[in-house]
């Protein structure tokens, strides 16, 4: 026979089981505050993402839209064409970028 007894056995198995209870307890609530603080710098970086992709081209676009990109050869377009194409600050007969940064090809629609 053994010499503990089965109370001994279950005394020992009920503290480790406390002991268990209460790592596991600190582990669930330091994984808690990781958490937060993941989604706390998961919005920051998607913020700046944003800003870096999209943001510094929508404040150049703004800065410069009165600005051409370049002259378009005068008599080769139609009226609506070169209205179209300038649109909404730059002279007629011009190319604004505005078109550039709604195409379809634009690079930070790529990814």
């Amino acid at each position: 026979m053994s010499n503990t007894s089965s109370q001994d056995e279950f005394a020992k198995w009920a503290k480790l089981r406390r002991e268990h209870d209460k790592k596991l307890a600190q582990v669930e609530k330091l994984a808690g505050g990781v958490s937060v603080s993941r989604a706390k710098f998961d919005g920051v970086i998607r913020a700046l993402q944003w800003i870096v992709t999209n943001g510094l081209g929508l404040v150049m676009m703004f800065w410069w839209r009165k600005e051409a990109m370049f002259w378009l050869p005068g008599g080769w377009w139609p009226w609506g064409v070169e209205w179209v194409v300038s649109w909404p600050k730059a002279p007629m007969g011009t190319f604004f970028s505005l078109l550039t940064f709604n195409s379809p090809f634009h690079v930070g629609n790529m990814f």
